[in-house]
């Protein structure tokens, strides 16, 4: 009885999905705005009005397309997307970094070029 209701009038299971997909894309754009975040406080300025502005437009897309409004089911959708992101692809990315941070980290410099940190070629002193 309680999903008849949520979902009484026609196409709004395509809004919910359509909205969810909208939050999948949120949750992508956020994980990556923490990358981001990490090294460039500007780019992550910028990125956070990127993914707010791309994320009110996803919404009104939908909106205008199904001709309803933002209701309860809608914002369920979005959020339900971002934490399907953030359960599943975002774990196989989290390892991937890993991993690449991991091999940056094991190389190392060919003979004859010092490491940056090295402190031994430092001219000042």
């Amino acid at each position: 009885m309680m999903l008849e209701t949520l979902f009484a009038h026609q196409s709004q299971e395509q809004a919910f999905l359509s909205l969810m997909l909208c939050g999948l894309v949120l949750g992508l754009m956020l994980h990556i705005g923490a990358y981001i975040r990490r090294g460039h406080p500007l780019l992550s300025s910028i990125w956070d009005v990127l993914t707010a502005l791309l994320g009110g437009g996803m919404a009104l897309a939908v909106m205008l397309r199904y001709h309803t409004g933002l209701r309860a089911y809608g914002m369920l959708g979005i959020l339900l997307g971002i934490l399907l992101y953030l359960a599943g692809l975002a774990q196989p990315l989290h390892a991937l970094e890993k991993h690449l941070q991991k091999d940056k980290n094991s190389r190392r410099p060919k003979a004859g070029k010092p490491q940056p940190d090295d402190e031994s070629t430092s001219t000042t002193g």
